[in-house]
């Protein structure tokens, strides 16, 4: 008797915590590159050189807030601060709670593998701290050094029945297997980092873009990584500016 699983068959049964902390990185510094890119291109359209705009471009600003994504920074809304014209720094954090109920009639109409019923909690949290310094500035632009890292803490926990349907080619027709799924997955990374970039003023928005290496060391699962990384952020400048 010969079975075969549709293609798609394992993939609402596959763990997702280990690839969702790097799939949400990416998006946000993909959303934070597009404004940037967008603001940079919006401004050289037209001549700005004596408006408000770049006047306002062209102060510094103690105070930063916003949001930064990055594997040294973590992601999240995001506080930066510089004490003078050196030193600073940046911390960033997000939370994230959901929960999944799945109906008994939550089934598919063709072959793989269905969730008909039970439940699937998610959560997730990401607190980094960058100690930020200065090396060099001009009018719009100040490029920086910086040391730092970031937790990230998963927890996902299933308890569903799902319908195997595997095809039968002798009997020419699905059959199902009803089995019960539970299960919970647990990491808790630590990634240590350094590296330099470069910070660009628009007005009184500030936009970050960084490039460095990490080690992570998961204190839960016990693996271990060593990455090239990349930072990136968005952030509206305030108060006590030092001058133009």
């Amino acid at each position: 008797m010969s079975k075969m699983n549709s293609p798609d068959s394992k993939f609402l049964s596959a763990p997702r915590g280990k690839c969702l902390y790097h799939a949400v990185t990416v998006k946000m510094l993909f959303v934070v590159l597009t404004v940037l890119v967008s603001l940079t291109m919006a401004e050289a359209d037209g001549d700005t050189s004596q408006s408000e705009f770049s006047s306002q471009g062209g102060k510094r600003f103690d105070h930063y807030i916003g949001a930064a994504a990055g594997y040294t920074s973590g992601f999240g809304l995001s506080y930066r601060r510089w004490f003078g014209s050196v030193w600073g720094f940046q911390v960033t954090g997000f939370p994230w709670y959901r929960e999944y109920t799945y109906p008994e009639d939550d089934d598919n109409s063709y072959g793989g593998t269905s969730i008909i019923s039970g439940n699937r909690t998610e959560t997730m949290g990401s607190f980094g701290i960058l100690v930020l310094k200065s090396l060099a500035e001009l009018k719009y632009v100040r490029f920086l050094g910086y040391v730092g890292g970031n937790t990230f803490y998963n927890y996902e926990r299933s308890d569903y029945v799902e319908t195997d349907r595997t095809y039968d080619y002798d009997l020419e027709k699905y059959i199902s297997d009803t089995v019960r799924v539970d299960k919970t997955y647990k990491s808790n990374a630590i990634t240590l980092g350094l590296g330099a970039g470069a910070e660009w003023y628009l007005w009184r928005f500030g936009f970050h873009l960084q490039l460095g290496f990490a080690g992570s060391h998961d204190i839960v699962t016990g693996s271990n990584a060593l990455m090239p990384t990349v930072e990136g952020g968005v952030h509206f400048r305030f108060n006590t500016p030092r001058g133009e």
